[in-house]
């Protein structure tokens, strides 16, 4: 699956793994440049849903709507062997409960250059619809710094 530039600027613009990419560039007036995430390798990374919709962007999930985990979009992690993604680096898309981290999804990269698919599971350990809203996480490993964002999910 090609990247398209409209969803690669999409991307940029939602503050993701690959905010360092741009170099400041000095004008008479610019303000500093903010701080590059720490420890995150510029741009080895993309992150984004499979439907377009900005990363950092809270998500409603509605059983009613989607009626089944394969209806749900998806989280595409692009790699980029250029700037930094290696082969047997583990991408992990964690949930909070309970006061820790969970792994939900988790893929090991085979080539650095690929699209990588971390899918969602709406459903408790019981087999209902959860209800709630969560704070995941798509995690690197080897590396601190984190995407996080909110979904929420609901019965109607």
């Amino acid at each position: 699956m090609k990247l398209s530039l409209r969803r690669a600027v999409a991307w940029l613009a939602a503050g993701t793994l690959a905010a360092a990419l741009a170099a400041p560039v000095a004008t008479a007036h610019a303000a500093p440049a903010p701080a590059a995430p720490a420890a995150v390798p510029a741009a080895a990374y993309l992150v984004g849903w499979s439907d377009g919709v900005n990363i950092s962007d809270p998500r409603v999930f509605t059983q009613r709507k989607y009626r089944v985990a394969a209806n749900l979009p998806y989280i595409e992690v692009q790699g980029n062997c250029a700037d930094g993604a290696e082969r047997g680096d583990v991408i992990r898309l964690q949930f909070r409960y309970d006061g820790k981290y969970n792994t939900q999804d988790q893929v090991r990269v085979g080539k650095c250059s690929a699209t990588y698919a971390l899918y969602l599971n709406p459903y408790t350990d019981s087999g209902a619809w959860a209800v709630g809203t969560y704070r995941y996480r798509v995690t690197l490993s080897g590396y601190k710094a984190a995407i996080e964002f909110d979904i929420t999910y609901r019965k109607k």
